[in-house]
């Protein structure tokens, strides 16, 4: 009777395969992760002084944090000049010269071992200091101040020059007006254009040879907008891209690869309460991907990448957080997708244990022989369902 059984269901099981066949259809296999995956976040020793605003750096295994905004109510700024730096081997804090100026939500940029510090807010004030802090030797000298003051700014190198683009000046105005600073001449000009709109507290990016805006706000509206610009091809103007789901401003932002991570922030209708979000904008591809959440939500966060790893410092805490102003630096490896590969992606493997077979030896040959005798006929992709039906065979 129980060969009988198993016949009937034989025969139901090859029926079916037929039907595929005949139909064209199989099995939808686990698609390709689109972005990257985050691991569970860690923490790295905290900042001796809770701050959002903080400008920051990163030089080899050692982060750099720049002033920042002490303040726990978002109705001032409250500029600092603390000046760190966290050697994340031995995950030691160590002070620095202090700036000559306390300021918060400043612009940086990175040229050799010299590190820049541009603009800024101090309170209600705007300026166009550019403070200089030699990695090396630990001072501080100065460079031409900007043309024009600014805080809340992006700020990218271009082939080997800095673009400062955008931010606020000190009437509280979001600008368009985007300059130029070329490190080896000591000199400012103007950009070749400007932004396609006013905005402030948005990311930028440079990848392939183009310049990458995300979000921001003008006055309290945050933006979704994603745009891009080739300097080569300065005719095109600002190019309009896919924009994320929702709208983003006074975020953390770091590039990585052909990837911009876009972290916590504000929204548009969240009013000044901050979301624990992170999504991950795919320049390569024009798409955008979610990433594991912060542990905690957080506007004005300072963001950086330090090898394959994405590390988050301070920032201004939702409204239940006591003090607000937070101090914990966290860390998170960065996994890429695996290019080309089907199905679920190499670092999904790894979480699921690397995809090894535990079935038996005599199991795996009867696979086996079930899949390269009875269906090497058919098309690839019921060969993949075979082993699924092989086991409702094998336990009757």
């Amino acid at each position: 009777r129980d060969m009988v059984m198993k016949s009937r269901v034989l025969h139901l099981l090859f029926t079916a395969l037929l039907l595929t066949f005949v139909n064209g259809k199989g099995p939808t296999p686990s698609p390709e992760p689109k972005g990257p995956i985050l691991d569970d976040w860690d923490t790295l020793p905290s900042l001796a002084q809770a701050r959002d605003g903080i400008t920051s750096a990163v030089l080899g295994n050692k982060l750099f944090t720049f002033g920042g905004s002490s303040n726990a109510t978002h109705s001032g700024n409250t500029g600092v000049k603390t000046t760190a730096v966290l050697n994340t081997e031995t995950k030691q804090w160590n002070p620095l010269p202090p700036l000559t100026t306390g300021r918060c939500c400043a612009g940086a940029a990175v040229y050799k071992d010299v590190i820049y510090i541009m603009g800024g807010m101090q309170n209600e004030d705007v300026f166009g200091e550019v403070a200089v802090f030699n990695t090396t030797s630990n001072y501080w000298h100065h460079a031409l101040p900007l043309p024009t003051s600014r805080c809340c700014m992006a700020v990218v190198t271009y082939e080997n020059e800095f673009w400062v683009m955008g931010g606020g000046d000190s009437h509280g105005f979001a600008l368009d007006t985007i300059e130029i600073y070329t490190p080896r001449q000591k000199k400012w000009r103007d950009g070749p254009v400007k932004l396609s709109e006013p905005r402030t507290f948005f990311a930028a990016a440079v990848y392939q040879g183009s310049i990458y805006v995300v979000g921001g706000q003008v006055t309290y509206d945050a933006k979704t907008v994603v745009q891009r610009f080739n300097p080569k091809e300065e005719f095109k103007g600002w190019e309009s891209l896919a924009a994320p789901a929702s709208a983003h401003r006074a975020f953390g932002f770091a590039p990585f690869n052909n990837f911009l991570f876009i972290v916590g922030g504000l929204g548009k209708d969240t009013g000044l309460e901050p979301s624990a979000k992170i999504e991950a904008y795919d320049m390569e591809n024009d798409d955008w991907s979610p990433m594991i959440n912060l542990p905690s939500a957080r506007d004005c966060p300072s963001t950086q990448v330090m090898g394959n790893k994405l590390l988050t410092i301070g920032g201004f805490g939702p409204s239940d957080k006591q003090g607000k102003v937070l101090a914990d630096v966290l860390i998170t490896k960065i996994t890429l997708p695996t290019p080309g590969k089907k199905g679920r992606g190499k670092h999904e493997d790894d979480k699921h244990g690397g995809g090894k077979d535990k079935d038996s030896g005599d199991d795996k040959e009867q696979k086996k022989w079930w899949t390269q005798s009875i269906l090497a006929p058919f098309p690839d992709h019921l060969g993949r369902i075979s082993v699924c039906w092989w086991r409702v065979f094998h336990e009757l």
